[in-house]
């Protein structure tokens, strides 16, 4: 595990004798990196004044703050709330679910499962994808364009979903059915 800001105190993983990283809150005024080579990372609350970056084999977080919010996960992601003044970019080797997505540039939000997402807001353009599963999104809204794209089945539920969107709105199923309960 590193924090960017200060070298001198690199930790790995492996060196604190357990998998991963568990932490009730975590708070840095420049940018912030977690990184966990062989085990998960949870964080309760986690705020950076500039960019945050988060990589390992599985992630769960609750509330995110941040200029710019970067998180890869070979395996799943969960999230609740995560803000950004900048981009937001999640990618997950498996499953990718979350409630409360805000940012005032750009989302892009990506997994090889299924992807369950609700409540996004993007000021520029909005892309999700689920290259191997299913895809379910309630409520989402971006100034730019949207694309959003499943190998499986695409769902919008019936509580207020909609996609509302300030440019090209695509939407693509490669294998499976669309259901809108609303738009």
């Amino acid at each position: 595990t590193r924090y960017i800001g200060d070298w001198s105190s690199d930790v790995c993983s492996s060196d604190l004798g357990f998998d991963g990283i568990t932490l009730d809150t975590a708070s840095a005024a420049a940018d912030a990196s977690f990184i966990s080579d062989g085990g998960a990372i949870s964080i309760g609350s986690v705020t950076s004044g500039l960019d945050l970056g988060i990589a390992a084999q599985g992630v769960a977080l609750g509330l995110i703050s941040a200029d710019n919010i970067d998180i890869s996960s070979a395996g799943d992601i969960s999230y609740f709330n995560a803000t950004a003044t900048g981009n937001i970019v999640m990618l997950a080797g498996g499953s990718l679910q979350g409630t409360g997505t805000t940012s005032g540039n750009n989302i892009d939000l990506s997994a090889a499962g299924d992807v369950f997402v609700r409540n996004i807001a993007a000021l520029g353009d909005l892309s999700v994808m689920s290259s191997g599963g299913a895809l379910r999104i309630d409520d989402s809204m971006s100034g730019g364009s949207s694309s959003i794209s499943a190998f499986g089945n695409i769902a919008s539920g019936s509580n207020a979903a909609r996609f509302t969107t300030g440019g090209d709105l695509n939407i693509a199923s490669s294998n499976g059915s669309m259901r809108s309960e609303e738009h």
